[in-house]
């Protein structure tokens, strides 16, 4: 115990109390769900307890305990400490394999305090610990539980401690309080990475760096998941927090299989509502092999405009073709300024990485009235019995609308209709006309083809071996036009 006194020093306190004292030899076993108490975990310098939280998110995420920064109350001003983990010896991996720490954490911290997920690893040379490294962003603001993952990877095959480091400040319009961070279903996972985007295991790899994003069947927002039962969402039973930011974090997938000339995307289905300062894009980090390291997030699409209505967007990869990467939906929200309010959010459905198919045609189309021609994609795959096949339209006039057209004939028909550009489908036309698409702010529309259901008279399932041809038609001004078209030979 010490006691200062001068320059400021010379006050008194409580002080120090002790109990239970005991010396324990044993094998570290590393536990996370705190059923059994501490079980091997402790705390550098207080602050952090073990229990059933009556305070903060009131309950466990599962079970009955968790570990926190207060389980009764706010934390104090001025506070830090770590919540350090049992010793572990990681397991080695092999080729194609990573190791994550994952667990449930919810958190509602003051304006200057945060949370630090940390690593030691024991140097058998000099048989000693080394200095702490933070290994994730830190975690501020205010989060329901939410599912974190932490790439352990570069540490495989090491003797470690894990840490959840605690910090509150103080001074500087600092000192204030709250309930904290609460931590539950801590584990390390050896695996494979399987990119899997329908939600419908949970979680299944993914993970968010920041809290906020959850992964469920929503009863706010779109009230239900574009296919099945499960999204992932920025809040799934109420509105976003303000002031906010964080990623959801695929799990690493390779984007193999690129022909020359080829094209990788990721394609997926959206709903969004944001408050009107708030946003979120579509970002990429890739791996690289020289340094070990993954790189800074890029930024490589944006989330629609608050569009309360599932829409089918892509994104592409080709520039990443070859490489490891992981994606990211980063939300973000913020605060001051006029901003600070809320809304449900963004909501994220049926994730496919895809390659493009198909055959240009009739290319390049007329130019419309942005001064460029509009574009057709086909994107996915040309396997009837998979039903995975997208067509979008991009580089139309903003907020026009329009609709797919399909036929198994091509042709060219200038200026059909009084219109500048050229038909290039005849003879039995189908029209994915049920709905009408706009081209919104961005200047395009997509569909999910139902290879089972093409819109022709009466509506047609498509067989391997036949070819079929996409084009799409769309309002521009007084007139209309069209994009070029695609041909798609299924297999």
């Amino acid at each position: 115990h010490t006691a200062g006194y001068g320059g400021g020093c010379g006050g008194s306190s409580t002080g120090w109390y002790l109990d239970e004292i005991e010396i324990v030899r044993n094998v570290p076993v590393f536990t996370g769900d705190f059923e059994s108490g501490w079980a091997g975990w402790g705390a550098d310098r207080g602050v952090w307890d073990v229990g059933s939280p009556t305070t903060g998110p009131a309950a466990a995420f599962e079970g009955l305990n968790v570990a926190g920064t207060a389980l009764d109350g706010n934390y104090g001003a001025n506070t830090d400490s770590r919540l350090i983990s049992p010793t572990v010896r990681l397991d080695t991996v092999v080729a194609g394999e990573e190791l994550h720490l994952r667990f449930r954490e919810w958190f509602s911290y003051d304006h200057c305090d945060a949370g630090y997920v940390q690593i030691s690893t024991y140097d058998t040379g000099t048989g000693t610990w080394a200095d702490w490294v933070t290994l994730s962003p830190y975690v501020e603001h205010t989060s329901p539980w939410s599912l974190k993952d932490v790439d352990l990877t570069a540490y495989a095959g090491q003797v470690a401690r894990v840490a959840f480091y605690h910090t509150a400040g103080y001074g500087g319009g600092c000192g204030g309080s709250s309930t904290g961070w609460y931590l539950d279903e801590i584990e390390i996972v050896r695996n494979v990475p399987v990119f899997t985007g329908d939600f419908e295991s949970g979680w299944a790899g993914w993970g968010a760096d920041r809290g906020v994003w959850d992964v469920g069947s929503p009863t706010t927002g779109p009230a239900a998941a574009f296919e099945g039962l499960n999204v992932a969402g920025t809040a799934l039973d109420g509105n976003y927090g303000a002031n906010t930011d964080s990623r959801l974090i695929s799990p690493t997938v390779r984007l193999d299989g690129v022909p020359p000339n080829g094209e990788v995307h990721v394609r997926f289905w959206e709903w969004t509502s944001f408050g009107h300062c708030d946003g979120g894009s579509v970002q990429v980090s890739a791996y690289d092999p020289g340094t070990g390291a993954w790189v800074d997030w890029v930024t490589v699409g944006s989330a629609s405009a608050s569009v309360p209505s599932w829409s089918l967007r892509q994104v592409d990869l080709t520039a990443y073709a070859g490489q490891q990467v992981r994606l990211a939906f980063y939300h973000t929200a913020a605060y001051g300024g006029g901003c600070g309010g809320s809304s449900h959010g963004w909501f994220i459905d049926e994730v496919r990485v895809q390659h493009r198919v198909g055959t240009t045609y009739c290319s390049p189309a007329v130019d419309n009235s942005t001064g460029a021609p509009a574009e057709i994609r086909a994107i996915g795959s040309d396997v009837v019995d998979q039903n995975q096949l997208d067509v979008f339209a991009t580089g139309m006039p903003n907020s026009q609308f329009g609709y797919f057209l399909a036929s198994e004939t091509q042709g060219l028909i200038p200026h059909p209709g009084g219109s500048p550009g050229t038909l290039c489908v005849v003879g039995t036309i189908a029209r994915f006309n049920a709905p009408i698409e706009n081209s919104g702010a961005d200047g395009s529309f997509s569909i999910a083809v139902d290879l089972t259901q093409i819109p022709t008279s009466p509506a047609h399932a498509v067989t391997g071996g036949e070819t079929w041809h996409f084009q799409a038609w769309y309002r521009d001004g007084g007139s209309s036009n069209f994009t070029d078209a695609v041909s798609v030979l299924f297999r």
